[in-house]
């Protein structure tokens, strides 16, 4: 009689092997066990709660120092300048049309990428002379900056810093009386129209973000560039 064969219908544990590894039980209460499964669905690849956990303690951990690039204040600050205007200078060069934006026969999609480039590249300049700003005026004696220069500098992007967090977070730095952050309610002639900090007008006549022409910014970050940008980190070294 031929014997009767039962599949194995047992499947294998999922996960790394447990080679090497130290098993760790751990209870979460539901509220934590729901925000685990919540960050599961966001992520691009399927995984298991022990795979996430995991996951999230690489994220978590800080990277050892002797694996951080070792990059000194003062080439933070030269990349800082140097992505700035680079952003700028590629926005100016679309504004002026030295530069066109191509693909699409649908003028209208043409135009809304267009419009959403112009937009990326003025909040990159933002963005990166805000931390620029933020590394001149608290690390001084790391970039061995002229006073004066500094001092210019400074002063040409703190309104810039101020605008940037209305135009974000639509609040002030100042508080006020109570102790809350104060919506902005200052309006600025923009030419044909009126806008406030929340604004960003980007078009042939300027770029224009609240009471600042950003062209006007742009011009002391390319002069702090020619002080401090990547061509003269070798000279101070």
């Amino acid at each position: 009689m031929p014997k009767s064969t039962i599949p194995d219908n047992r499947k294998r544990r999922a996960g790394r092997p447990p080679v090497g590894a130290t098993l760790v039980g751990v209870r979460l209460p539901p509220s934590d066990l729901d925000a685990l499964d919540q960050w599961i669905i966001q992520q691009q690849v399927p995984m298991t709660r022990p795979e996430a956990i995991r996951r999230l303690i690489e994220l978590g951990i800080p990277v050892p120092p002797h694996h951080a690039p070792d990059v000194s204040t003062k080439e933070a600050f030269a990349l800082l300048l140097e992505s700035a205007c680079d952003a700028f200078e590629a926005l100016l060069s679309l504004l002026q049309r030295k530069v066109t934006i191509g693909g699409s026969s649908d003028h209208l999609t043409s135009g809304r990428a267009a419009a959403a480039i112009r937009m990326a590249l003025a909040q990159s300049f933002v963005f990166n002379t805000c931390r620029a700003h933020r590394l001149c005026k608290h690390q001084a004696g790391a970039l061995g900056l002229d006073r004066d220069e500094r001092k210019v500098f400074i002063a040409a992007t703190e309104t810039l810093v101020d605008v940037r967090d209305i135009n974000e977070h639509a609040y002030e730095r100042k508080v006020s009386s109570a102790g809350r952050k104060q919506k902005s309610r200052m309006m600025h002639d923009q030419g044909n129209s009126f806008g406030d900090e929340t604004s960003l007008t980007i078009d042939q006549g300027g770029v224009l973000m609240g009471p600042l022409d950003l062209r006007d910014v742009y011009r002391a970050v390319d002069r702090m560039r020619s002080l401090a940008g990547f061509r003269m980190l070798g000279d101070g070294d």
